[in-house]
């Protein structure tokens, strides 16, 4: 008899605590965000040919201050004989409130060897 009523008090204590946890944890989340504020996170997908020079414009995202998060880069196969490799690179950037998003896109496809760009 007694027995059934301490197995129920076990789970109202673990409900209680895990509220509690969450409540803490989300005070501390929107804390975080307040320090994020002004700040926002692009992804970028890219790709592009031999003449597309990949370090000259990681060095260009850094000189803006740019923060750089994820970068992952791969080659596709050729296809024929001559055919010119292509390149693909994923970019997960932090940039300030300053950096138009827009504009860092249409000044990439308007870069020499770039075949495609996606912003996500």
């Amino acid at each position: 008899m007694y027995g059934d009523c301490f197995v129920g008090i076990g789970f109202y204590e673990g409900a209680i605590g895990s509220v509690i946890f969450e409540i803490i944890i989300f005070k501390v989340l929107s804390r975080m965000s307040i320090l994020q504020n002004g700040v926002s996170t692009i992804e970028i997908y890219i790709s592009y040919t031999s003449c597309f020079n990949l370090q000259q414009f990681v060095s260009s995202l850094e000189a803006t201050h740019a923060r750089i998060i994820e970068i992952e880069s791969n080659k596709l196969p050729t296809l024929r004989d001559g055919e010119e490799r292509i390149y693909n690179t994923q970019f997960i950037i932090q940039l300030d409130k300053e950096i138009d998003h827009d504009e860092l896109v249409s000044s990439l496809k308007k870069t020499l060897g770039v075949l495609t760009v996606l912003q996500f």
